[in-house]
Parts: structure tokens; C-alpha cells; sequence
């Protein structure tokens, strides 16, 4: 949604399958994306992505998926240690935890902003393994978005696609 509203703002048409390629990357990949897949101001484009954000997030909720609270709750019963690498900035990362009340699950949280490469890149997930001192090759990775799928197979984690905007 924030993709499309920034398209409009700036006249950059159908915007969707640029939106969904980018999920997963971190903000600097994407303003590389922008700039190079758009030619468009990638500084411009990004404040209106933070603008409609923000006001979305002042006035909403962060989204849950169902039977996310249950799952999480199902592997602390079990002993699993949990972390959260997404490649978003790690104050946006605690502030969707925190208001989805869903912080004390997670050990570690690995943001864009602590790797060298963004997802795609193994980076992100290899960091996470290593703050939660777990193996990578048993170590599942929930990923709800094609560049994650394939940061988790680089990093040799065992990832599971949970459908999202991207089939």
C-alpha cells in the first residue's frame, strides 16, 4: 500500500510487482532498485514510503497473521529458540514486536542495518544462527518472501514459505 500511494504521488504507474520484488530487501537495496528498475528519486520516493507508514501505523494496528500467537506459544512450550532477521531498520522491527505484543518470543532480532548484504544474501539469516548458537542446517526459517527463501537457502537454513503478497 505504501508503494502504491508513493506511485501515485511520483507517476510511477503499476508499482506492485516492483513492491513485491523488493520485500526482504533492506532500504539501501531497495533505493538501488528504485534508482536503477524506476529512475525515479529514491530519497523522494522513500520519504513518501515513511510518510504513509507512519501515518498507517499511527493509526492502526500492526497486522498479525492468524494463528501466530499460537505458534509461537506452541515452540516456547517446545524449548525453541527464536529470533526475528528481517531486513527493515531495528527500531521498526521492535515497535511491530512490541505493539503485536509479541516481543518476549524472540532471543535475537537482526535488522538491515547489521549486515553487510541484504536479503537475498545469506547475511541476515547467518546472523541470526549465530546470535541464537544454533546450526544452520537445523535451523527453520519462516520467510514470507522470495528474497528471504533464497537468504535462508544461502545460509543453509531449512526455509518455509508462508504465503504473503508474494505467492
Amino acid at each position: 500500500d505504501a508503494f502504491v500511494y508513493t506511485a501515485e504521488r511520483m507517476g510511477a504507474g503499476d508499482i506492485v510487482p516492483f513492491a513485491i520484488k523488493t520485500i526482504g530487501r533492506t532500504t539501501a537495496a531497495i533505493k538501488e532498485d528504485i534508482r536503477r528498475d524506476l529512475a525515479l528519486n529514491p530519497d523522494v520516493f522513500m520519504r513518501h514510503i515513511e510518510t504513509y507508514k507512519k501515518e498507517f501505523f499511527f493509526n492502526n494496528p500492526v497486522p498479525v497473521k492468524e494463528g501466530l500467537r499460537e505458534l509461537l506459544e506452541y515452540l516456547r512450550q517446545g524449548g525453541y529458540r527464536l529470533a526475528v532477521a528481517s531486513s527493515s531498520p531495528y527500531g521498526e522491527i521492535l515497535h511491530n514486536l512490541r505493539d503485536a505484543g509479541v516481543e518476549d518470543y524472540f532471543q535475537a532480532i537482526v535488522s538491515g542495518d547489521m549486515v553487510k548484504r541484504s536479503k537475498p544474501a545469506p547475511d541476515p539469516f547467518a546472523l541470526a544462527c549465530e546470535k541464537l548458537k544454533t546450526p544452520p542446517g537445523r535451523t527453520l526459517a519462516l520467510e514470507d518472501s522470495n528474497n528471504g527463501i533464497r537468504s535462508a537457502h544461502a545460509a543453509g537454513l531449512l526455509p518455509v514459505m508462508i504465503p504473503d503478497m508474494a505467492p
